[in-house]
């Protein structure tokens, strides 16, 4: 699936965002985006950043294993062949989310130098296109509440925190991570 949609915050940009599915080839990318994109996010604001984890080989490895799984969707944003972007849709893992019909988007991530371009947002409305697709009737996502540029992202979508918090323990600062939901 291949989808082209327009710039919505920058008309005079010179491609148009190329959107499509990603697949095991794309992990090297997929774990770039995403470590650049948590970088620019957090490291000022977290201490010990990095989190613990692995290095960068076993964090492309984890990205081959999620591309592999075949209840794991995911999208890839392009420009001119550079992936830029990239979120995953699944069904909900959290037990108390209401049921089968309930997708989850545990991955939104866009690289840094082409934020506030509206790339984000397409790729946000293709997972929601795609967990319509696949049946789901509702989907959720987690946010840390530091992150408050992020949580301003989905609630200006529609996504609504619904009352259900966690703790990432990953870091000794013990980050509050929010539970949102949208209606599909």
């Amino acid at each position: 699936m291949s989808l082209e949609t327009p710039e919505r915050m920058n008309p005079d940009a010179p491609s148009a965002l190329r959107i499509r599915d990603g697949s095991v080839d794309d992990a090297e990318r997929i774990e770039a985006v995403h470590y650049e994109s948590r970088e620019a996010a957090y490291a000022d604001r977290v201490s010990e950043w990095p989190p613990a984890g692995p290095d960068r080989a076993g964090r492309i490895a984890r990205w081959e294993r999620w591309l592999a799984d075949c209840g794991i969707s995911c999208l890839v944003g392009e420009i001119d062949d550079e992936l830029v972007g990239f979120c995953t849709v699944r069904a909900s893992q959290d037990p108390d989310a209401g049921g089968a019909d309930v997708a989850e988007m545990p991955t939104l991530y866009v690289r840094p130098g082409v934020w506030h371009r509206g790339h984000g947002r397409a790729l946000c409305e293709a997972g929601i296109g795609r967990a319509v697709s696949q049946g789901f009737r509702s989907m959720t996502l987690w946010v840390l509440e530091i992150n408050k540029r992020a949580c301003a992202f989905y609630e200006a979508f529609g996504f609504v925190p619904d009352g259900v918090t966690k703790i990432d323990m990953s870091s000794r600062d013990a980050l509050v991570a929010r539970r949102y939901r949208i209606s599909l």
